[in-house]
């Protein structure tokens, strides 16, 4: 006798492949937004065929998304890529998803089309430590369940999901420290209000204690100081200028590379530079940019998860998960530092 069929539930990713819609704009849609005509009917077409069901048919969930992030949500990359994890789940399991702004959840909230009637987890994305803070305790006060995102936090009252920080600047540090170089320059553009800043510094620091050496503090910079141009050009113009550049992020990496080239450097030779976050743009660029990859759309899709699993189960007190993350060696950090002769 023959087996049924079981057919396999169609997904986001599956109403892409088929209309050729990018999916953001599959995503758009999803949250109701108004599309190109064509567009619309190239995902509705690729819906029907597919007998995919939109959220809220599959089911009822018992509470609605909200996404809490910063005013600055446009200024990077890395955070648009969460909110496209977030809203892709929560589309695949039906949830209602609002996008709020502001540095604290009455803000957040007001900024929203949430609705107050129903149950709202919250998951937070991109805001300074002072506002993490006072935003975990009014969750906490209110009991409304709440992840962080791309936070690894102290407390054992918070949910989060995050890739490790702290070791990724480490290991970028220690990638720079294995081709010879060991006069590793570091520009900080926040670590006193960012938590993400402060742990990307911390490992920069962890990388030279365990090689067994004192950071060398004139080559650590911040934005106190100046901004990274003005900062780069100084220090690369120094008498013992850095051998080696680990930067937070990979904007950041390229504009240093600009002002060594500027400065009639040759990169890698002169300058190793590694960054993070590994953007599009970064093997592409000249030279290719090494960089570590960060898990973000992944993070933003296990979030919604561990919100779920939160709301579910309400046993389990906090949740937390480490993603991982890689370290790409291209050409912005490739050989070993040549040595003049005598």
């Amino acid at each position: 006798m023959d087996q049924p069929t079981v057919r396999r539930r169609a997904t986001v990713e599956d109403i892409v492949r088929l209309s050729g819609v990018s999916r953001s704009s599959v995503f758009r849609y999803l949250g109701g937004k108004s599309l190109r005509p064509a567009l619309m009917a190239a995902i509705e077409t690729a819906m029907h065929r597919l007998g995919y069901e939109a959220a809220g048919e599959a089911g009822s969930p018992s509470f609605d998304l909200l996404i809490s992030t910063s005013s600055a949500f446009g200024s990077f990359r890395g955070y648009a890529e969460v909110v496209e994890g977030i809203v892709a789940r929560a589309v695949e399991m039906g949830i209602h998803v609002s996008l709020g702004h502001g540095p604290n959840m009455e803000e957040s909230l007001a900024s929203s089309s949430i609705d107050a009637s129903r149950q709202c987890g919250v998951i937070i994305l991109g805001k300074s430590i002072d506002e993490e803070e006072k935003e975990a305790r009014e969750l906490l006060s209110q009991n409304r369940p709440f992840v962080f995102v791309n936070r690894v936090m102290n407390d054992f009252s918070s949910s989060y999901v995050s890739a490790d920080f702290r070791m990724a600047a480490k290991e970028a540090t220690e990638h720079l420290f294995s081709l010879g170089r060991r006069r590793i320059a570091l520009w900080d553009d926040g670590s006193a209000v960012s938590r993400v800043q402060r742990e990307k510094r911390a490992g920069y620091c962890s990388a030279f204690e365990e090689a067994g050496v004192a950071p060398p503090r004139e080559l650590i910079t911040s934005k106190e100081n100046g901004e990274l141009e003005d900062e780069a050009s100084r220090i690369l113009s120094s008498p013992r200028r850095p051998d080696g550049w680990f930067a937070m992020d990979d904007r950041a990496a390229m504009r240093v590379i600009r002002a060594a080239h500027d400065l009639g450097l040759r990169v890698p030779e002169d300058l190793a530079v590694i960054g993070m976050n590994d953007i599009e743009t970064a093997s592409i660029s000249r030279p290719s940019l090494s960089s570590v990859r960060i898990p973000f759309f992944e993070a933003g899709w296990t979030a919604v998860d561990v919100l779920t699993r939160l709301i579910e189960r309400p046993i389990e007190h906090t949740i937390r998960i480490v993603l991982g993350h890689t370290l790409i060696a291209r050409e912005s950090s490739s050989g070993k530092k040549k040595v003049s002769a005598p």
